[in-house]
């Protein structure tokens, strides 16, 4: 009986590390238009996702700003001003989705960001 509960405790301490391990990416163009990806197999499918994705919306002149392999939760600020002027902020594999949603807006601000908003956050 001992050995059934244990089993079974190590199966559902897998699946909820399974849920969390989400490998994530975010790609930014130069024009400011931004792409992720999270919850690959992989960082590296994660990243090709973000690419993909950031094309797809309009990107130009593409780079990754940052990808992880850490699990836990993402976020990413965007403030953009009509004139043009455009400030990001991501935050990756942290530990709570408040520590994430927090970092992203923090990173945003010290790059020039005014009023930046969340404009994702997962999982």
């Amino acid at each position: 009986m001992k050995k059934n509960i244990r089993l079974l405790l190590v199966a559902l301490v897998a699946i909820s590390v399974q849920k969390v391990s989400a490998q994530s990416a975010v790609a930014v163009g130069t024009n400011g238009v931004y792409g992720y990806a999270y919850g690959s197999g992989s960082q590296r499918a994660a990243v090709l996702r973000a690419l993909r994705n950031c094309e797809a919306s309009g990107g130009v002149n593409i780079h990754v700003a940052t990808s992880t392999f850490a699990p836990g939760f993402g976020a990413i600020a965007y403030w953009r001003e009509p004139g043009g002027r455009w400030a990001i902020g991501c935050a990756l594999g942290k530990g709570t989705r408040y520590e994430a949603i927090h970092r992203s807006i923090d990173e945003c601000l010290e790059r020039g960001g005014l009023n930046p908003r969340i404009v994702a956050s997962w999982p």
